[in-house]
């Protein structure tokens, strides 16, 4: 199975076999190549999609992608099935483990605002800087290290020889569709789940 996290300021593909990042600038020009040769030295038919909130241009463009991959497969009699899941769903099933904190700082692709969820109130709340951030709290992983303001204790997907995981804190948490309850799905749609709009 390939993993695909298209919420962060780098989309992030990843299996067993290693993992790639790739800029948001310009993704529409290389994403196409890089499945291809992706798919080349290690095929797969399963792909678990980490979909939102993120980067509204990189949910809008990896959706439409991943969809026109998946048609081109099917024209060639092979298929491709989704396991599509939110942040909020994955990050929820570890603060219901007692794995995360309650308090979750959103990337959104936008340096000047973030957004604040917390897990047991289901309430979102857009933070202006400066940042000023809850000690018992965590954010997404972002490559770019001006965006948080200071350290902060950011998560990191991965895939191994295991399956996927959750890495925080130094730990691996390893997870799987059937335990967030997936269907496969044979197309995806962008969950933005926060209105670009606002802020």
């Amino acid at each position: 199975m390939l993993f695909c996290n298209i919420s962060s300021d780098k989309v992030h593909i990843c299996d067993a076999q290693g993992e790639i990042f790739l800029e948001r600038n310009g993704i529409e020009k290389v994403l196409g190549p890089t499945l291809v040769d992706r798919a080349k030295k290690s095929p797969f038919d399963q792909v678990f999609l980490v979909n939102g909130p993120g980067g509204f241009t990189n949910l809008r463009v990896w959706a439409l992608t991943w969809n026109l991959v998946a048609h081109l497969l099917h024209l060639r009699k092979q298929t491709v099935n989704f396991f599509s899941c939110t942040k909020i769903d994955l990050y929820r099933y570890f603060v219901k483990k007692g794995i995360l904190p309650k308090i979750w700082y959103i990337y959104l692709g936008q340096k000047h605002s973030v957004w604040k969820y917390d897990f047991e109130k289901d309430l979102y709340e857009m933070v202006n800087q400066p940042f000023v951030f809850e000690k018992e709290s965590f954010c997404d992983r972002v490559h770019d290290s001006a965006y948080w303001g200071e350290n902060f204790d950011m998560t990191h997907f991965g895939n191994d020889e295991k399956g996927a995981f959750l890495l925080w804190k130094g730990e691996k948490y390893y997870f799987t569709a059937k335990d967030l309850d997936l269907k496969k799905v044979s197309s995806v749609k962008a969950e933005y789940m926060i209105d670009p709009t606002l802020g």
